[in-house]
């Protein structure tokens, strides 16, 4: 347990989440509209979430370049990298 905390610090450390300025980018480069389908998003109920292109377990950055705007019906199944990588190639 303590392992994980060390290493979850070290990692905010080298490689932070967006900050809060970055985060707003991102919401109106999307236009408040999930990166997906397309739905639009209102901000103020906290359904959409920063979900990252390629996820950390597999290399991917906490950079806003590897985050998509979407809606939580994109974020509950992990399975969907082959559509992902259908939509942003």
């Amino acid at each position: 347990m303590a392992k994980n905390k060390i290493r979850r610090s070290l990692v905010s450390i080298i490689d932070p989440y967006p900050s809060k300025s970055e985060v707003d980018q991102l919401w109106e480069y999307f236009e408040s509209r999930c990166a997906y389908c397309g739905i639009s998003i209102n901000r103020g109920s906290r359904t959409g979430h920063l979900d990252h292109l390629i996820p950390s377990s597999e290399g991917g950055s906490n950079s806003i370049y590897n985050h998509a705007l979407s809606c939580a019906r994109w974020v509950i199944p992990r399975k969907l990298t082959a559509v992902k990588s259908r939509i942003f190639s």
